[in-house]
C-alpha cells in the first residue's frame, strides 16, 4: 500500500480567504532586531474592509525522511502583527485560485543516481505525472492566486519558493509571466471546488 498524507487547509481555514475582496494590502512582520537574510514565512493580508487573513509556510512528514513544504492559511488582524511593514497592494480581480502539487518517492531506474546512494528518488509535479511505481505521495497546496475573470490573468500569487535556498521561504509576485509560469507546474483549483477536489484527491490514493 502507498503511504499517503495531504497537506491542505480545512475548510473554515479556507473560508477565510473567501472573505478577502476589492483592494488589499500585503504585510510582512518586523522585527526590534533584523536578522541578516531573513526568510519571508508568512504575510498578511488585509482588504480595505477590514478582514485579513495569514498565509504561512508549513510542512509535515509523509513518511520518515520524507517532508513536504506548503502553505497553511487561518484569520488574523493587522493589530495582532505587531509592527509591519507593507510589501504590496494588489486589486483588480475577483476569485482565488489554490495550487497544489504531488510530491512522491520512487524506486530509481538503472544508473539514475549514483549506486552508493539509497535507490529511491523524490519528484514533484501536477497529479497525472505521479509515478505508478510511486512509493510514498504527498498532496500540497503551495500557492495562493487572487485572479482577474475578466481578463483572465492573475493579479497576485504568493507561495512556496522553489528558487529559495530555505524550503519555507515564500514569494509574493504580480509578474503575470511569473505567476504563470508557476501555475503550469501546479493543479490548479478554484477555491470554492477544493473540498470536492480533495475528497477526489483522498479516493484516488486510497485506490492506489
Amino acid at each position: 500500500m502507498v503511504k499517503s498524507a495531504l497537506f491542505i487547509p480545512n475548510e473554515d481555514d479556507l473560508v477565510c480567504l473567501g472573505r478577502i475582496h476589492g483592494q488589499a494590502r500585503v504585510f510582512q512582520q518586523r522585527f526590534e532586531q533584523e536578522v541578516l537574510n531573513r526568510v519571508l514565512n508568512r504575510v498578511l493580508i488585509v482588504a480595505d474592509d477590514g478582514n485579513a487573513v495569514c498565509i504561512a509556510s508549513d510542512y509535515g512528514d509523509v513518511e520518515f525522511k520524507f517532508e513536504c513544504f506548503s502553505l497553511k492559511v487561518f484569520p488574523s488582524t493587522l493589530d495582532s502583527w505587531n509592527a509591519t511593514s507593507e510589501i504590496c497592494q494588489f486589486g483588480n480581480w475577483h476569485s482565488i485560485k489554490c495550487l497544489f502539487r504531488f510530491e512522491y518517492l520512487r524506486p530509481a531506474t538503472s544508473g539514475e543516481i549514483p549506486s552508493s546512494w539509497e535507490q529511491i528518488v523524490q519528484k514533484r509535479g501536477k497529479q497525472s505525472e505521479v509515478s505508478g511505481d510511486a512509493t510514498a505521495i504527498g498532496c500540497a497546496l503551495v500557492g495562493i492566486v487572487f485572479w482577474n475573470s475578466v481578463s483572465r490573468c492573475p493579479a497576485m500569487l504568493v507561495a512556496n519558493d522553489d528558487n529559495a535556498d530555505d524550503p519555507t521561504a515564500l514569494q509574493v509576485r504580480q509578474e503575470q509571466k511569473t505567476i504563470e509560469l508557476f501555475m503550469s507546474t501546479c493543479e490548479v483549483v478554484n477555491l470554492e471546488e477544493v473540498p470536492s477536489w480533495t475528497r477526489e484527491v483522498r479516493a484516488w490514493l486510497k485506490a492506489r
